[in-house]
């Protein structure tokens, strides 16, 4: 009788979604509606040997590739944390939602309290909802969803296993930034729960095998913290890379020609601050800085060490459902959050606007879908949003700019979106001379083109253009060359369109989001937050 009850909860609670939203009324939850597990991991670009990489021992998710589909050409709207997981978790462009670094005031205060997120609107749709581990960007004591529960966070735990590598300071810290004397990278004899990727994952076995059931649906999002830097797995990882080639420095990497100093992101914060790091504060006020082959040759083979340890806890939580026998009727999403450098562009980390920063992996698995494979259809991490409620069968509301990518599960062949945008922001600090500036890039089947703006006149300050068709990277910034006059004119056009230009034919937009303010910093990493916080002066 309880779940007879529950059943007819959530078609209630569903149709009364419907009834509200002026979304796609073909779509209506069936009786018996799918499950979904939502994996988010930190800091992955697609180097995984479902990608190509041949070197990566990533045996899990490459099945999940397999069995469902893989987008090869999946961007994020922003290569940092923040911002990214604000627009996927949000379905809109960063310029609706006002997010850069760190959220926004408006987001969080104004944004989501009348839009849902995508865990609200799942919970509101009668499922039972968790967020485990790293799914907003936000701390221990701030919920941004409504949750069948409490958010979990694996608090109390250090990020380094080695008592030696802790700095002096509690593990709970709200901000738990990367002290100047931590090192980059830790391998030592520790099990997966002296992490907090392991903890994450232990958390998820326990709600997995509570909800099997199956008195409602679930939808279950589990996040990931590595490879994020500090790159720390058990040992038995980093020996796996010994022998790799791979985790060679790239040692004839450098920026690309003619593009502006800017366009590389300065280091310090998530690279520099380490003990392991060698450079000149001369180089600095160049951007010319190096990277020690020995650390880089390390910090590579640390990073491909991270991402099998992710993949191992990938697949127990998978061998879990199978175990449960949730397998026929749960949808499994992996996603990175966006991706990273190691070494290309003579780049470490995040934080450009360029393809290894941009380009995240992207598996979507529905065990309803006969259709697997590869595509090669360009597509935006704000379509993430829409495409889980559409297998879901729920209402998509008309405030999402992004497109369910439905059509390309079921027919990955099939042509798309002509073109993705992503942005990135640089101030003082990135060699720009006091300026603030905002990159924004738009990503054809073989070109990227960038204008950096002055935040407050808007006028163009420098221009990139790369073209793929024989790099993967960027080499060398063709803006300005004759030859190249025509392309650059036209994507400057198509970049003045934006999103609502490029959608894929027969789809046209439906949000009217008006723009974002400026954004002001809200939360923990806010220094204004931090001094509304402080206790008062005695």
């Amino acid at each position: 009788m309880n779940r007879l009850l529950r059943s007819l909860a959530f078609l209630f609670m569903a149709g009364t979604v419907a009834g509200l939203s002026i979304a796609d009324e073909r779509k209506s939850p069936t009786l018996s509606p799918k499950n979904f597990l939502f994996i988010v991991v930190d800091d992955l670009r697609p180097e995984l040997g479902c990608y190509g990489r041949s070197h990566m021992v990533t045996p899990n998710i490459d099945r999940l590739a397999a069995k469902g589909i893989q987008f090869n050409r999946a961007y994020v709207q922003q290569a940092s944390c923040a911002p990214s997981r604000a627009s996927f978790l949000s379905g809109v462009n960063l310029e609706s939602i006002g997010v850069d670094y760190p959220y926004s005031r408006y987001f969080v205060d104004e944004w989501l309290p009348i839009h849902d997120s995508l865990l609200t609107r799942f919970f509101k749709s009668g499922y039972t909802t968790l967020s485990i581990g790293k799914i907003h960007h936000t701390y221990p004591g701030f919920q941004l969803d409504q949750l069948s529960e409490p958010a979990f966070l694996p608090e109390g735990m250090w990020r380094y296993a080695a008592e030696e590598n802790r700095v002096p300071r509690s593990p709970d810290a709200i901000i738990d930034k990367i002290g100047e004397n931590t090192v980059a990278y830790e391998f030592v004899d520790a099990s997966d729960s002296a992490y907090k990727d392991g903890a994450v994952t232990a958390q998820a076995i326990r709600s997995l095998r509570k909800l099997a059931p199956g008195e409602a649906p679930f939808f279950v999002a589990v996040g990931y913290y590595k490879p994020h830097l500090p790159l720390v797995a058990p040992r038995r990882f980093w020996d796996r890379y010994a022998d790799t080639p791979e985790t060679a420095a790239l040692t004839a990497g450098s920026p690309p020609l003619g593009a502006p100093a800017y366009a590389r992101k300065r280091l310090l914060g998530e690279l520099t601050s380490h003990e392991h790091f060698n450079t000149g504060a001369d180089e600095f006020a160049t951007g010319r800085y190096t990277v020690n082959e020995t650390f880089a040759s390390n910090l590579r083979r640390a990073y491909f060490a991270c991402v099998s340890f992710i993949d191992e806890q990938v697949g127990i939580l998978l061998a879990e459902l199978e175990e449960l026998r949730l397998t026929q009727n749960t949808v499994v999403v992996l996603i990175g959050d966006h991706g990273w450098h190691l070494g290309e562009n003579a780049t470490w980390a995040k934080f450009t606007n360029w393809e290894y920063s941009t380009r995240a992996p992207l598996i979507i698995y529905d065990p309803t879908n006969p259709t697997s494979g590869p595509t090669e259809a360009l597509v935006e991490f704000t379509d993430i949003y829409p495409t889980l409620l559409d297998i879901a069968g729920l209402p998509i509301p008309d405030h999402v700019e992004g497109t369910s990518l439905v059509p390309v599960l079921r027919q990955p062949d099939r042509g798309w979106k002509q073109a993705v945008f992503s942005r990135f922001s640089r101030g003082p600090r990135d060699f720009t001379e006091g300026a603030n500036l905002m990159g924004h890039a738009i990503r054809t089947n073989d070109f990227r083109y960038i204008e950096w703006r002055d935040t407050n006149s808007h006028e163009v300050d420098a221009v990139e253009l790369y073209h793929y068709e024989a790099h993967e990277t960027e080499t060398t910034n063709l803006a300005g060359r004759p030859e190249w006059a025509e392309v650059e004119n036209d994507l400057a056009k198509r970049l003045a369109q934006g999103w609502r230009g490029a959608l894929p034919k027969g789809i046209k937009p439906r949000s009217k989001n008006p723009p974002a303010p400026p954004p002001v910093a809200w939360g923990p990493e806010s220094a204004a937050w931090r001094r509304e916080q402080a206790p008062p002066t005695p």
